[in-house]
């Protein structure tokens, strides 16, 4: 596995560290699915994205990052945007853009999180954004398969 494979993977481990407490005590199964990383240079940074859906029973969480692999990101250049769909498409939640507030060394991300009840399928999709100088290029995130909760 690459470098870049193994951050991906210490992602959704800390995702699923990060979220434990949507998971119930009684032992009911959970799971996580992922999209595959994106990857995108703007303004000479290389940058790799991801989205992942987690559930529990009767609760999904969604997660997109955006960091960058190659050097530190300046405040407030690079964003993320988390979404929760249904299998069937249907909207459910939307983090709104969080951008970095502070400076982020190499190997280090941009997260956009949404948490809702629910049952059934759904799937985690989304954006990120990075600055070139001038303005933000929008890139979708690679979205998660279905996950059941």
């Amino acid at each position: 596995m690459s470098r870049l494979g193994y951050r991906f993977s210490a992602l959704i481990l800390v995702f699923i560290a990060s979220l434990a407490w949507t998971l119930s005590s009684g032992g009911a199964s959970a799971g996580t699915a992922t999209g595959a990383p994106r990857y995108y240079t703007v303004n000479g940074i290389s940058y790799m994205s991801g989205a992942a859906v987690m559930t529990s029973p009767g609760k999904v969480s969604a997660m997109v990052e955006a960091g960058s692999t190659n050097k530190s990101i300046p405040a407030g250049w690079v964003g993320a945007y988390a979404k929760i769909y249904s299998s069937s498409g249907a909207l459910k939640c939307s983090s709104g853009w969080k951008y970095n507030s502070g400076s982020l060394p190499k190997n280090t991300g941009q997260v956009a999180f949404c948490d809702k009840n629910l049952t059934g399928a759904y799937y985690s999709d989304g954006a990120t954004r990075a600055w070139d100088g001038d303005s933000y290029k929008t890139y979708g995130a690679n979205r998660s398969p279905s996950q059941n909760s």
